[in-house]
């Protein structure tokens, strides 16, 4: 039976579409367990099923349904608190391994989520409450956490779980809690990793709340103390161990705050703590020491810092041959080293360690990265092989440049002269339209062209915003306008969805040809002769460009007024052109397509008289179809309420009806065309009016 019941669990199917058959199981029991007869057992076997699940994507878990069944301050359940109390003993008895994550799991939480459970449907077992009375809140808690300290005998791993929700445990409790950490302490038989974990945990709660000490959430001074007792039994002899957490986090908490009220103060005092941790490992561990530190810290670059200001004697070549180390976190330390003591001691103590490192370009062009300055750090690599010049090059950060931001343009050269051109184009984009003197447009549309060359990760890092930053810096340059449409249409696919290309747009209005070509790589000849083989990137970008075409031929821009001889001779050329190209009836579609977003005329009516015009004189079914289509796809995404119906529909039918009335005995095609639109709105709003009908009747549910 329970390798039947195992099967159950068993993902089916793909990641995308996740199928297993026991959520029908798990519901079932939920919906026992409203009831207070039946929880009992619907629980217990919850618990058989948890022994026996080997977990799955799903979040359906009988883990779960257990949690959600005994969570204090959501319950669901009908039970009373004694009633789930006695079932959590009893399972406790008989699953004590499994029952354990359960109870750390009802400990109180600060920002819980809640799901709800399966309700019977025809049973009146119970509903969700509303809210919990306070006193069957604390006195299920106040269970829970009895029968968790008494699990933990077995489970000293565990205990790390309970101290870490120490300050939302009753008051009542924490005292007990307190002793029993002592008599773990003073086992000789607890492992010292285990020990060494609940110290650090209950060490950083003490300097948590402490340094918040006005917070509501703050535990009384009081217990902090005591908990500062158990720290010290439990405090690790190893001085690295005790020391670490100084260079865990650049900003950690030391006690009462001075971070928010005086910050300088705050960082004087925790460098001093550091330089002192530094001298007492460095005193009884020496270099050993402190390469354990570095191995154990978070951030090895304080740590080398660190060893800077409080190791005056420190074994300087011997911490230097870790720049170029493959060991992250000694590379790190080492080059916090090496940049601390540049401060204290200059570019002369540079120059006088950079030949030690002969042979190792990493390591020389990490060491001057620690210049003072960035022009006497070129001056230096111009001394030295090439190869540390690449290395230099390969690891700048040109971020947070300060002081130095006059150099931006000249650090974006030397990027791209050094194959990063994404990094180039990810600086500039912060300076571009700000810099004085204002970088040169051929600069940035180098270093976007390289970018989108080599694809570099930058362009994820500048998406939308960034990549749109340079561009509308290089339209408002007057840069060349060949060079700047294909620089827009290589971005498209950077840029994402709704991108706008306002160069190339314009050019499709205004060059026939050009138009024609772009067609010519999406589509194929009507006849299906002379297959062209095309990229399909390119044929991607000029898909994009094709969809998102609104610069109505005759104009110069997005809703612009229309020229009505430039559009009659564009019309003329572009005819041509497309027989040709085989290519006259999908021309004339998206033709029609980009006449729906003309402009209107003063006198209310729609579209703009050289739109009409044209569309009477072509007398093109294609163009029609195209201009229906246009009209329906440029309203876009629309939300409505579920009982709303076709208001909206309406609303539009009748704009498009009162369109098509006024231009209808001088413009009858186009004012058929609108009219079949105003018919078309009216029947997706009859449409919506029987979906909104279904639902309120509840016939579609």
């Amino acid at each position: 039976m329970t390798a039947r019941l195992a099967k159950l669990f068993t993902d089916k199917g793909d990641t995308l579409t996740t199928r297993t058959y026991h959520t029908g199981l798990l519901w079932g029991l939920e919906a026992l367990a409203w009831a207070p007869e039946y929880m009992p057992r619907a629980a217990e076997a919850l618990m058989k099923l948890d022994e026996i699940d080997p977990g799955g994507r799903l979040s359906n878990r009988p883990a779960k349904s257990l949690v959600d069944i005994f969570r204090p301050w959501f319950p669901q359940t009908s039970a009373p608190v004694n009633t789930r109390l006695a079932v959590l003993r009893a399972l406790a008895s008989r699953h004590p391994d499994h029952t354990l994550p359960l109870l750390i799991a009802l400990l109180p939480e600060r920002m819980g989520v809640a799901t709800h459970n399966y309700l019977p449907r025809f049973r009146q077992w119970g509903q969700p409450p509303q809210s919990v009375p306070a006193k069957d809140y604390w006195e299920l808690v106040d269970g829970v956490v009895v029968l968790l300290v008494n699990l933990l005998g077995d489970h000293p791993e565990r205990w790390v779980d309970l101290t870490e929700k120490i300050p939302d445990l009753p008051a009542t409790r924490r005292t007990d809690i307190y002793n029993r950490l002592l008599a773990l302490a003073d086992d000789q038989q607890i492992d010292s990793s285990i020990k060494l974990q609940i110290w650090s945990s209950l060490e950083e709660m003490v300097r948590q709340h402490r340094t918040f000490a006005d917070a509501r959430w703050a535990l009384p001074e009081a217990d902090l103390l005591q908990i500062e007792r158990v720290a010290e039994r439990l405090q690790p002899k190893d001085l690295v161990l005790q020391h670490s957490w100084l260079f865990d986090s650049q900003r950690p908490d030391i006690g009462p705050s001075k971070r928010d009220l005086d910050f300088p103060a705050y960082e004087a005092e925790l460098e001093q703590l550091r330089s002192s941790a530094l001298r007492e490992i460095v005193a009884g561990l020496g270099l050993e020491g402190v390469y354990r530190l570095i191995d154990k810290a978070s951030e090895s670059l304080i740590v080398g810092r660190s060893v800077a200001d409080a190791w005056a004697e420190a074994p300087e070549d011997a911490i230097l041959s870790e720049l170029d180390s493959k060991d992250i976190k000694r590379a790190g330390a080492s080059m916090g080293f090496a940049f601390r003591r540049a401060e204290r001691e200059g570019a002369a103590w540079i120059d006088r360690m950079v030949p030690g490192l002969a042979g190792r370009p990493v390591a020389q062009a990490r060491l001057i990265r620690a210049f003072p300055s960035f022009e006497g750090a070129w001056q230096r690599l111009e001394k030295l092989d090439k190869t540390v010049e690449q290395a230099y090059w390969a690891e700048f950060v040109p971020y947070g440049l300060g002081d130095a931001a006059g150099l931006v343009a000249e650090i974006a050269r030397r990027l791209i002269a050094h194959g990063r051109p994404g990094t180039a184009a990810d600086l500039l984009h912060l300076y571009v339209g700000r810099a004085d003197p204002p970088i040169d447009p051929e600069l940035v549309a180098s270093a976007l062209e390289g970018a989108i060359d080599a694809g570099s990760p930058e362009l994820a890092r500048l998406a939308n915003y960034g990549i749109r930053l340079l561009l509308d810096y290089l339209r408002s340059s007057s840069y060349d306008e060949d060079r700047l449409g294909i620089l827009e249409s290589r971005a498209f696919p950077a840029l994402g969805y709704g991108a706008q290309s306002p160069v190339l747009e314009q050019r499709l209005g205004r060059d026939p040809a050009f138009f024609v070509q772009i067609l010519s790589l999406v589509y194929k000849r009507a006849d299906g002769t002379k297959k062209e083989v095309v990229r399909p990137e390119i044929a991607q970008n000029a898909f994009h460009l094709l969809q998102e075409w609104r610069v109505v031929p005759g104009s110069s821009k997005r809703g612009g007024p229309i020229d009505e001889g430039r559009l009659r001779e564009w019309l003329s050329e572009v005819r041509r052109l497309l027989r040709e190209a085989n290519r006259e009836d999908i021309g004339l579609h998206e033709i029609g397509k980009v006449f729906a977003y003309s402009s209107d005329e003063s006198d209310g009516t729609w579209p703009t008289l050289p739109v009409r015009n044209a569309i009477e004189s072509l007398a093109s079914d294609d163009v029609d179809a195209g201009f229906i289509n246009g009209i329906y796809n440029k309203r876009g995404v629309t939300t409505r309420g579920l009982t709303d119906g076709g208001r909206q529909e309406y609303e539009l039918a009748d704009t498009f009806e009162n369109f098509a009335s006024k231009l209808m005995n001088e413009w009858p095609r186009t004012g058929a065309l609108l009219r079949s639109v105003s018919e078309g709105y009216r029947i997706q709003g009859r449409r919506e009016d029987e979906e909104a009908r279904q639902f309120i009747e509840g016939l579609d549910r």
